[in-house]
């Protein structure tokens, strides 16, 4: 069974200006489609938003950077050279994870409704 046959059932939906705003604020900054996004809240997983348009450029960069680092590093002689080195790769290395972990949220992640939600639900 291809996608399209698999997708078949409509469901139509009425939301507010207002609410449609939102929505559309919120597909925007994913890069996915309105259809995409809500299979995804569908499927209770969390639509990441898209990396900063830099976010590339910067994480070659500090890769780069931290690759340098580690083969100067081994070219060193004295022992305490070779620490501080290794010591700035580290820093390099964990602020690239940081970052990651900042800006590219787990899209999988379970779906836990805003404490505002659940009170509007109920």
């Amino acid at each position: 069974m291809n996608r399209k046959e698999k997708n078949k059932k409509e469901i139509k939906l009425r939301l507010s200006e207002e609410e449609l705003a939102h929505l559309n604020r919120n597909v925007a900054r994913t890069g996915l489609s309105r259809e995409q996004y809500l299979r995804l809240l569908v499927t209770d997983r969390i639509p990441a938003a898209l990396p900063p348009a830099d976010y590339g450029v910067i994480v070659r960069q500090l890769n780069r950077l931290e690759q340098e680092i580690r083969a100067a590093a081994a070219n060193l002689q004295g022992e305490t050279d070779r620490f501080r080195l290794m010591s700035a790769v580290q820093t390099v290395h964990s602020t690239t994870l940081m970052m990651q972990n900042a800006l590219l949220p787990q899209a999988t992640a379970p779906f836990i409704p805003l404490q505002s939600e659940v009170m509007r639900s109920a």
